[in-house]
């Protein structure tokens, strides 16, 4: 029994060793795939982003710099004067949010300036603008410029649209890395642990422990109050907690399936579990036998 013992001792200490590499590969797996499934797709960004309240704020941001830049240019419109279409907005985030997962940081934004220009026309004749043609002009241009700059090169260049493309490639590299180097590690944790009771074992247990773990902080991760400290150039804060805040119940779901996965394992390894066997006691030595002997 101490050959055995002293035998084993190794092999537990390799167990132990892959086993925390296991876990570091765990939690890097699940956190990539995970944001991979919601930040890492551009499909699922863009519809985030442009729900009706996301839309609104969109919006609202957008107009917001339009009047700014015409009462700079010389003509003063009312505060509530809307003057970017939403269905536009909409149809430029989309685009543009594919765009950038592709690595492309131009956008054409003729669309817009046109939609733009036809609400600055309307403005004008309903409120009565005083102005005559060339600072009507000057002011139409100012607008149009402004549009372009803040879209292709405050948004796409030098804002998220630079970032995102980085984002994408960087998190599907990681969920595929961590995948196959944890398999790797579980092969050697089932060699190091001499048996497949034990390594079911180990391994389920360190799964549903980081699982659960891994659920309470994608909770964290969706309450506003937190998200809040986070921001990307370009994108009002607002639209960017509110992605953020819908795409914790995706982490918390890939939270939940590695728990259940870890909890098949660690209940496998319990039905494994060898029966006891019955021995029969042996019956202690006379003095007489030990003189026979």
């Amino acid at each position: 029994m101490e050959k055995q013992a002293q035998a084993s001792r190794p092999s537990h200490g390799w167990l132990a060793f892959f086993s925390l590499i296991y876990v570091v590969l765990l939690v890097m797996f699940a956190s990539a795939l995970g944001l991979t499934l919601t930040v890492g797709t551009p499909n699922r960004v863009a519809d985030t982003a442009t729900t009706p309240a996301n839309l609104k704020r969109i919006t609202a941001a957008a107009n917001r710099t339009v009047l700014l830049t015409a009462n700079r240019a010389g003509i003063v419109y009312a505060p509530t004067t809307s003057l970017v279409p939403p269905a536009v907005v909409k149809q430029l985030v989309t685009t543009g949010v594919k765009a950038a997962g592709d690595f492309q940081h131009q956008l054409d934004v003729a669309p817009l300036q046109r939609a733009v220009t036809h609400r600055l026309t309307q403005a004008n004749a309903a409120q009565h603008v005083s102005a005559d043609a060339t600072v009507r002009a000057a002011v139409a241009q100012a607008v149009r410029q402004r549009l372009a700059r803040s879209v292709n090169t405050d948004l796409m260049r030098d804002g998220w649209g630079a970032a995102y493309p980085m984002i994408v490639l960087v998190l599907q590299t990681a969920t595929i890395v961590s995948g196959i180097l944890g398999l790797l590690v579980v092969v050697l944790m089932r060699l190091s642990s001499h048996g497949w009771r034990r390594w079911l074992r180990v391994t389920g247990r360190l799964t549903y422990a980081c699982g659960f773990l891994g659920g309470i902080a994608a909770i964290v991760l969706g309450q506003p109050s937190v998200l809040r400290g986070f921001h990307i150039g370009g994108l009002p804060p607002a639209v960017f907690v509110s992605v953020l805040q819908q795409f914790s119940p995706t982490w918390q779901r890939v939270a939940g399936i590695t728990v259940v996965v870890g909890l098949v394992l660690a209940l496998v390894a319990d039905v494994l579990r060898p029966p006891a066997l019955l021995t029969r006691p042996e019956a202690p030595s006379t003095s007489a036998e030990h003189d026979q002997a």
